[in-house]
């Protein structure tokens, strides 16, 4: 019996990585409130390289028993659990049911 290596025909897929000035940041349910039209700095806690942005009319809020799995995965590149680990070591208030993230345009 030879066994062959399966080969499956890539796929070409007409859209590209968006290069958007958007981005989401997650906070903890309840929280600092953070109204549309608010400028933030944004800094990140590994490279302690900040952004300056503008807070949108974009949010949604989540409950940690079921949350968007893909989405987070998506942008904070971990597992749901995990990512709640990591940010209750910099907040308790994420031990609370409930998070948002909210979209936030960056600013020059």
């Amino acid at each position: 019996m030879t066994t062959e290596p399966l080969t499956e025909e890539v796929i070409m897929i007409n859209q590209g990585r968006p290069k958007s000035a958007y981005f989401p940041i997650i906070q903890p349910v309840p929280g600092i409130v953070l109204k549309p039209g608010q400028q933030v700095i944004c800094k990140n806690p590994k490279t302690n390289q900040s952004t300056t942005g503008i807070v949108s009319e974009h949010r949604w809020v989540f409950d940690w028993e079921d949350p968007p799995r893909g989405f987070l995965f998506g942008y904070w590149g971990v597992e749901p659990k995990l990512l709640r680990t990591a940010l209750l070591q910099s907040d308790p208030g994420y031990e609370d049911p409930w998070f948002r993230i909210i979209l936030i345009r960056e600013t020059v």
